[in-house]
């Protein structure tokens, strides 16, 4: 049966029609297909750039826990001046840690792992600053600690010590056995390193019985400087020029690796009526390996005078090779001689 003008022309219209839809559909999933893909491409790449990334920061924690007990075992043949430098050596790579997680917390990725390392870094830093700090308290080195710790130098290493391991073991745990899995079915399956898994124990990062390390206590006098400047006399003797004032400086020295707290005394006493007694005492802390210098008040003095000076220094014993005390007999020269 014949069709119509009409009917043809209907035909064409929606022949017209549906091959104008199904191009629409197809443009269409095209545009969501390549979405999709840019998609999966973006988060691929931020997936592998993070493991990358963390995956050098987790080996950053793994040499940082081997480097600790190989200090700590190599410790008895160390000096405590070159144990502190590398413990300083050690804090000081520790404290690099946050900010460099810090840098990897966004964008967020699948499983807030971002959130995850930052937070884990975060806890080991101050884990590991807390055993840096009671490592250097144990053997009473001059080390200054976390602010948001309290290191009591007579504490035992061993309570100090368990609750920051026990912390770390924790971490170690749950990143191997659980965290580092998070991005393995994600686009890029990246995989994520372990962190090592030897965490150590107190007894092995304790060093508070190793003898090359324990503290060596001791002080002595060092240069002294008198002001005018004697003239030549016989040992012992300061000839002084006429003057009214006499000024003493003295240095005090310590020649070990420790904090050393000591009080410097200074006395004249006339031994023949003339002048005043005087005295002066004053206290001071001399650091490791240095010296402090003490300079009193000049010492009112009249011409004619004779005098006993004595300087002592008390607080700590007397370091090898050094005296804590001298005394000098003191003459100021009388007017117009």
């Amino acid at each position: 049966m014949a069709r119509t003008r009409a009917q043809r022309r209907r035909q064409t219209v929606l022949l017209t029609c549906a091959l104008a839809l199904t191009l629409l559909v197809l443009l269409f999933a095209r545009d969501v297909n390549r979405s999709a893909h840019q998609s999966t491409s973006s988060r691929m790449s931020e997936n592998q750039t993070f493991a990358v990334l963390a995956n050098t920061l987790i080996g950053q924690e793994n040499s940082f826990a081997f480097h600790l007990r190989q200090l700590v075992g190599t410790s008895p043949v160390l000096t405590r001046s070159l144990f502190d430098a590398r413990l300083v050596q050690l804090n000081g790579q520790v404290a690099l840690w946050q900010n460099e997680a810090n840098l990897l917390a966004r964008p967020n990725l699948a499983h807030d792992i971002n959130k995850t390392l930052a937070d884990m870094t975060e806890q080991e830093v101050d884990d590991y600053t807390t055993v840096l700090a009671h490592l250097a308290a144990s053997v009473q080195l001059p080390w200054t600690p976390p602010t948001s710790q309290t290191v009591h130098l007579d504490a035992s290493q061993s309570a100090l010590v368990t609750s920051p391991l026990s912390d770390l073991q924790r971490i170690v745990t749950e990143w191997n056995d659980t965290e580092r899995f998070a991005l393995v079915k994600e686009p890029g399956r990246v995989h994520l390193d372990a962190l090592w898994t030897s965490v150590a124990t107190d007894a092995e990062l304790s060093v508070s019985q190793v003898n090359s390390l324990q503290p060596t206590r001791g002080v002595g006098l060092g240069a002294v400087e008198v002001l005018p400047t004697p003239l030549p006399a016989t040992s012992g003797e300061l000839l002084i020029v006429p003057t009214s004032r006499l000024q003493v400086n003295v240095s005090a020295e310590n020649p070990n690796f420790i904090n050393q707290p000591v009080t410097f005394t200074i006395s004249l006493r006339p031994t023949n009526g003339r002048g005043q007694a005087y005295g002066e005492r004053m206290v001071g802390v001399i650091g490791p390996d240095g010296a402090y210098a003490f300079t009193p008040k000049g010492i009112p003095v009249v011409t004619g005078e004779k005098a006993t000076l004595a300087i002592t220094l008390s607080g700590a014993p007397q370091a090898l090779d050094y005296s804590r005390g001298r005394t000098y007999k003191v003459v100021i020269s009388p007017s117009g001689q």
